[in-house]
């Protein structure tokens, strides 16, 4: 695909909305870091359902196999997704062996090594817990994946991914509807796959509506209305009695559907405004570069025990009084450092194979059925 200019500044924002959570008092005080998850789930959306959507018509064109398709998908997603994150799985996981990090990492490892992060905070805990907390994320991002990708591929005609896509937020709304009448914790709310699947299907839905190449247009000001209406929800949310139980259960998941909502608004003025001041300052070096490593950012940022970062402090000769903003400005610096380097040394190298996947999937996966199979 043609690289979207502005995107990976709003993967930068995302990040930032997400550290702030984790490492300021603001961020914590207004739980900006949803927002930012959900912001990342419509960019991800956006981009996944629009590479399978085209890959569907290729099928239907008979220019490629489906099962091919699948598996060529599903390798670039191996490449991009899975080294660094079980690289991290494992030096936690050693970490916490030594008693060097804190957490219930020998609970939680075995669900992360398949991707179920979300179900154990959201079902099994309901609280959490361990330097890992926040790959339940990434947990709902690979289980979309593994269900968007054979739906779109095999099952679903390309001229009805559109409507795949609204009824996938239907099912969102709907099952948070339901999980409100029944009493769920706001854990499982917050972590349900299914409800999370509604920003990722509104992020699809606004891609399949924009066709051909991104636009030239120079209008900023309504992207940075949608910005500022953004940052509004979250302040609004937090002054609002919206997660009260008795007025939860009328708006069933507002802050969820009004974010994506914004998000998927500012992705399609990005992409049709591509001359506009405001894409050109999403572009700037500091954003882009921090977009472009946002991915093993967000993975690392939590990893860092505070013992770490104050006794690195200490071994400078810096002498702190511990507070919070020393963690906050360490803790990004060293992430910073971190991320720039997996980019370069694994990250990037890995992906100059993203288009020679090895044979013995495909073949594998052609013989469940006929590869034209799919196109009927």
């Amino acid at each position: 695909m043609t690289r979207i200019r502005g995107f990976d500044g709003l993967r930068a924002l995302a990040l930032l909305l997400v550290f702030f959570q984790h490492y300021a008092k603001i961020g914590q005080k207004f739980e900006t870091g949803g927002y930012g998850v959900w912001l990342f789930f419509v960019l991800s959306g956006f981009l996944i359902v629009r590479i399978l959507h085209g890959e569907r018509q290729r099928i239907e064109a008979h220019a490629v196999s489906a099962w091919s398709a699948l598996g060529g998908f599903y390798w670039r997603r191996t490449l991009r997704i899975m080294p660094i994150y079980y690289l991290s799985i494992a030096v936690m996981a050693t970490l916490g062996a030594f008693h060097l990090v804190k957490g219930a990492l020998a609970e939680s490892t075995l669900w992360h090594l398949f991707y179920a992060g979300n179900i154990y905070y959201g079902h099994v805990l309901e609280r959490w817990t361990g330097p890992m907390s926040h790959f339940w994320s990434l947990a709902v991002e690979e289980q979309f994946y593994l269900l968007a990708a054979p739906a779109l591929l095999l099952l679903i005609p390309a001229r009805k991914a559109k409507m795949a896509c609204a009824a996938m937020i239907y099912i969102s709304i709907a099952t948070s509807f339901w999980l409100r009448t029944s009493d769920a914790s706001e854990f499982l709310l917050y972590n349900s796959s299914i409800i999370n699947f509604g920003a990722m299907a509104a992020g699809g839905l606004m891609g399949l509506s924009l066709k051909g190449e991104p636009g030239a247009g120079r209008n900023g000001w309504f992207g940075a209305g949608l910005i500022a209406a953004y940052l509004g929800l979250i302040a609004a949310m937090w002054a609002s009695p919206a997660f009260e139980p008795q007025t939860a259960l009328l708006i069933a998941g507002i802050p969820l559907v009004a974010a994506s909502l914004l998000a998927a608004l500012l992705l399609r003025t990005a992409f049709l405004n591509q001359k506009s001041w405001l894409v050109w300052a999403l572009e700037v070096w500091p954003l882009r570069t921090l977009g472009r490593i946002s991915y093993s950012f967000y993975l690392y940022h939590k990893l860092l025990p505070s013992w770490m970062v104050y006794w690195s402090l200490k071994r400078l000769g810096i002498v702190t009084e511990a507070s919070y903003w020393v963690e906050f400005f360490a803790a990004f610096a060293v992430t910073l450092v971190l991320s720039t380097i997996s980019w370069w040394a694994i990250e990037r190298p890995l992906m100059a194979f993203k288009d020679r996947p090895p044979k013995w999937p495909g073949r594998l996966l052609q013989g469940f059925g006929k590869p034209q199979a799919a196109s009927l």
